[in-house]
């Protein structure tokens, strides 16, 4: 099983997704062109043999990104599975496309201020990541 974040534009404001009126459209992140060549910018190694699900595969962890059928993109999720969590591809994605990243498990907007990390951990306390033989 993965580590779950959703990437995408969120009010500035706001300081906890419960606070996204549920009426809220999220902007575009950008066209998916535009969107593929951030992530290539970003991730030399990324796959993008289907635009709309890309693969980073490293010894450690590999991440699918899910940018769905949409042009302009609204939002990508990532799909984590490993050992390590990659914090820092998150944050580079989210600094570069201007948006927010939201952990699935909690619900909650990741803090790249404060140990990130926590939640990838727990998560994978409890699963096991079959995909590259992981477990915790």
């Amino acid at each position: 099983m993965s580590w779950d974040v959703f990437i995408m534009k969120t009010p500035v404001e706001i300081k906890s997704v419960s606070e996204i009126q549920n009426d809220y459209n999220l902007p575009p992140l950008g066209t998916l062109s535009d969107i593929l060549d951030i992530l290539k910018e970003l991730l030399p190694d990324i796959d993008f043999s289907d635009p709309h699900w890309g693969v980073l595969a490293t010894k450690t962890y590999s991440i699918e990104f899910n940018i769905g059928n949409t042009d302009p993109v609204e939002s990508i999720m990532l799909l984590i599975r490993g050992e390590d969590a990659p914090i820092d591809i998150i944050k580079k994605i989210c600094k570069k496309t201007s948006c927010s990243a939201i952990d699935a498990s909690t619900g909650e907007f990741i803090d790249f201020e404060n140990s990130p990390e926590e939640s990838s951990l727990e998560i994978r306390k409890t699963r096991i990541n079959s995909d590259i033989g992981y477990s915790r």
